[in-house]
């Protein structure tokens, strides 16, 4: 049989994985770099705007990978971890300006943390292979 094009659910959590790891590589350099720049007001609305658009990525990555992962698995941490994370994201948008620059970075290093927790377990978590050694999915062996 002709192999589908339907991608492995592990995809999910590997693209938030290194999604989470941009995010938090540039929360963290951010302080950092703003210490140099002059125009913080400018630098402050692209920051934010960058928080927007991890969100709008990491989010539904976070959402489409807990549920299978869970359903597959049975493990609660997946989604409670995952879950926390998504909502450290949105919080973050939300509470932009009533956090300041401190509770922005914790919101955003913290979710960061725990979307690549949930992702970590959630891909280690499946069912392996024996053949390839690779997370199994149902597309796998299509044949």
């Amino acid at each position: 049989m002709l192999p589908t094009t339907v991608p492995s659910r592990t995809l999910f959590d590997r693209l938030g994985i290194g999604v989470s790891v941009v995010c938090l590589v540039h929360c963290l350099a951010m302080p950092f770099l703003l210490t140099g720049l002059s125009f913080y007001a400018v630098t402050d609305a692209a920051h934010h705007a960058f928080h927007i658009a991890i969100a709008a990525v990491t989010v539904p990555l976070a959402l489409a990978a807990a549920w299978p992962g869970y359903r597959e698995h049975r493990r609660g941490a997946v989604p409670l971890l995952l879950g926390a994370g998504a909502l450290l994201f949105v919080l973050n948008i939300a509470l932009h300006d009533a956090a300041g620059e401190a509770g922005v970075l914790v919101l955003s290093v913290a979710g960061s943390l725990l979307l690549v927790a949930g992702h970590v377990v959630n891909y280690r978590a499946r069912p392996r292979c024996a053949h390839h050694g690779l997370p199994h999915h149902a597309a796998h062996h299509a044949e």
